[in-house]
């Protein structure tokens, strides 16, 4: 079980692996490094699965099909990218200093709104979205202030990277 990201092994995801007709016989953790392993099984035909955590997308299959004749089989592996986030700040134009209380909306390409507030520290932030999708991140004028600068962004973040600095 990789991060197709980096490479590294991840750990604690449940396996899970069933008969040909699909009766569960199994369920197992990956270790630190992202193995798991079913043993002492009897030559046949096999699936393991995957169980999605959230925060992650698959990089294709998330069931395997394993055929077990006399010897051990390798390499049933998964790839999975975590879902990546947008973050920014709102500050004070003069001071720099964070304003917490601030909407700010997030619209995806279907035109499906989420929003947050800014924090103590002008901090705000998105997470869990598809990657290669394109969104409008704005923040929401209060009245009594005037915008210095850009009120929104459009950004499409990739599989591995989250966009940081979106700043208001």
């Amino acid at each position: 079980k990789y991060n197709d990201c980096n490479g590294s092994g991840m750990a604690g995801w449940e396996m899970v692996l069933s008969n040909r007709t699909g009766s569960e016989i199994a369920r197992t953790r990956t270790d630190a490094d992202g193995i798991y392993r079913f043993c002492d099984l009897a030559p046949g035909d096999y699936r393991v699965c995957e169980v999605m955590q959230s925060g992650w997308v698959p990089l294709g299959v998330t069931c395997h099909n394993v055929t077990l004749v006399c010897t051990n089989m390798t390499d049933v592996d998964f790839l999975n990218v975590p879902l990546p986030c947008i973050s920014g700040r709102k500050t004070h134009s003069v001071t720099g200093a964070g304003l917490s209380g601030w909407r700010i909306n997030l619209t995806d390409s279907f035109g499906l709104v989420n929003n947050t507030t800014t924090n103590d520290t002008g901090y705000y932030q998105f997470c869990n979205l598809l990657p290669l999708h394109t969104y409008q991140v704005e923040e929401v004028m209060q009245p009594g202030w005037a915008a210095k600068g850009t009120t929104f962004y459009y950004v499409t973040p990739t599989a591995c990277g989250n966009i940081t600095g979106l700043d208001f």
